[in-house]
């Protein structure tokens, strides 16, 4: 179910399940679980529509642009074709470009019925069987970085040979789903540690706009085209390098993060049209106008920049014309801290602001694994240097029944532990111990404790009500739940009341399970 269908499923049911439905939501956040979701936001800025797609299923070979393109993590595959999944190399496996050989980027791969179909000037077609499973798996290298790939037979060796004509031997591999991929970050830091590729340079998707091509070719004495720089989606309808601002984008089901700007090499001054390179233009240009900041030197050194790097965060279908959505996030405030959100769009802000009726507008936001977090440190002091998410201060708190009994027992009217928004209830021990359990296990999951919760003001909020008296419990509670005296610093004047804990070993938590204290 979306993320906005959840939501507005959970507030309609009553006042009640709001409070617990935003509560459970920040407390699965904090313990790291998180919620996975695919949803297309209904309000995005369009910044641009997709004018091609463009796969290379032969690194350095010639591009081919189609109507429609599945985009998967390590990149667009069309039929049963994915982008730069083969590979020319020498005999012993070193990988062969169009920095060497500039003749490749004439050479076209396809496939049709089973078979895959390599085509380039002065040559017959060659047809050979798309799975070759017996053919060797050879041992390659790809800019420093080993990786294997199946070859693809004598047969397309010869025709290489005699085709690139220059004077050594030519093999042509093939990436397997099976074979270990590279890992984009130990080519590039930038990246995602999880983020992988197979024979392209650094990233699963490039992404280039119509205009910032026409810019550098009317500084230019000939014009370029996009085919030059070889990405995989060409946006139109933009002012040119507005992608380099286009932190994450939404293109129907798919969506895409970028990670940092594509460095151009000398293969920038290859003709696609003649195969010819002349190792100057439009590098030379490009060195002249589009150079790093120099905080970023270490990464991109002298090379210009040109297109940006993305990685796929949701994977789907693309298509021509489909309009490209930049996608908001909301940099929000959580007791003095910044941190991001994502937005949960209008349809939920109109919801929550026509229920809370407060003559203001709210909007709900999102916290994803890969958002910066804030560090718990930063909240309270005591807490070691870890992060959460939107809890007001731990990943996890803590409360025994008894506690509330106890506190039940010195009011007009009982009070449920609902009001104090635990994580874990704990029962079958006596009011108050949990202030003296340092670490727990439970199951398999191990929690230490770090600080009391110091109550205010929303205690005093009823649950089954949503009506706050700005009293009780709060006012007992701070009769008799007060802190030592050498501890003011950190709670002042809050009465303690449930017990704040860190996460030292994750497991899964279950209803009845015993809890034990962990002495050393």
């Amino acid at each position: 179910m979306e993320l906005k269908e959840t939501v507005l499923k959970a507030f309609e049911q009553n006042r009640k399940a709001v409070l617990y439905t935003i509560g459970a939501g920040v407390a699965l956040l904090g313990l790291g679980l998180g919620y996975k979701y695919i949803r297309k936001p209904k309000k995005l800025t369009q910044v641009g529509v997709v004018s091609q797609l463009i796969l290379h299923p032969l690194k350095s070979g010639k591009g081919l642009q189609v109507a429609t393109a599945e985009c998967l993590r390590m990149g667009l595959k069309y039929g049963e074709l994915r982008d730069r999944h083969w590979l020319v190399t020498t005999e012993d496996g070193q990988m062969v470009t169009g920095r060497q050989e500039p003749r490749l980027v004439l050479l076209t791969m396809t496939a049709e019925g089973g078979d895959l179909c390599l085509n380039a000037p002065d040559m017959e077609e060659l047809r050979v069987p798309l799975g070759q499973p017996h053919n060797n798996i050879m041992n390659c290298r790809v800019f420093s970085a080993d990786i294997q790939g199946r070859d693809c037979g004598d047969e397309v060796s010869r025709w290489l040979t005699r085709y690139l004509a220059a004077g050594k031997t030519f093999r042509m591999v093939h990436y397997e789903p099976e074979m270990k991929p590279r890992m984009s970050v130990k080519i590039e830091s930038p990246f995602p540690a999880d983020e992988e590729v197979a024979y392209p340079d650094t990233a699963a998707v490039m992404l280039l706009s119509e205009a910032s091509v026409k810019d550098l070719s009317s500084r230019l004495d000939k014009d370029v085209t996009v085919s030059r720089f070889r990405p995989n989606i060409v946006v139109t309808d933009c002012e040119a390098f507005c992608e380099d601002s286009w932190d994450e984008l939404q293109i129907g089901s798919v969506r895409i993060k970028r990670v940092m700007a594509c460095g151009r090499c000398i293969f920038t001054t290859v003709d696609p049209e003649t195969g010819i390179i002349n190792r100057k233009e439009p590098l030379d240009t490009l060195k002249s106008y589009r150079q790093c900041d120099p905080s970023q030197k270490n990464i991109y050194k002298t090379a210009p920049l040109f297109g940006q790097y993305y990685i796929v965060k949701q994977t789907g279908i693309l298509h021509v014309g489909e309009p490209v959505y930049k996608i908001r996030e909301i940099l929000t405030g959580v007791f003095s801290a910044d941190i991001q959100g994502r937005d949960c769009g209008d349809e939920v802000s109109l919801w929550l602001t026509r229920y809370l009726a407060a003559g203001k507008t709210f909007r709900m936001v999102h916290y994803e694994p890969e958002m910066k977090p804030r560090k718990r440190v930063k909240v309270e002091s005591p807490f070691p240097a870890k992060l959460v998410a939107y809890p007001g201060g731990a990943a996890v708190m803590l409360l025994s029944e008894a506690s509330v009994k106890d506190l039940s027992s010195r009011l007009d009217k009982d009070v449920t532990v609902s009001r104090f928004r635990p994580n874990i209830v704990v029962t079958d021990c006596e009011a108050f111990c949990e202030d003296s359990w340092d670490e727990l296990q439970i199951g398999s999951v191990r929690i230490k404790r770090t600080m009391a919760c110091g109550r205010c003001i929303f205690t005093t909020v009823d649950p089954e009500t949503g009506i706050m008296t700005r009293k009780e419990p709060l006012d007992t509670l701070k009769s008799y739940r007060q802190c030592d005296p050498s501890q003011k610093s950190i709670y002042k004047t809050a009465p303690l009341f449930g017990q704040y804990y860190i996460v030292k070993q994750t497991g899964i938590l279950h209803v009845g399970e015993p809890v034990y204290k962990i002495s050393y």
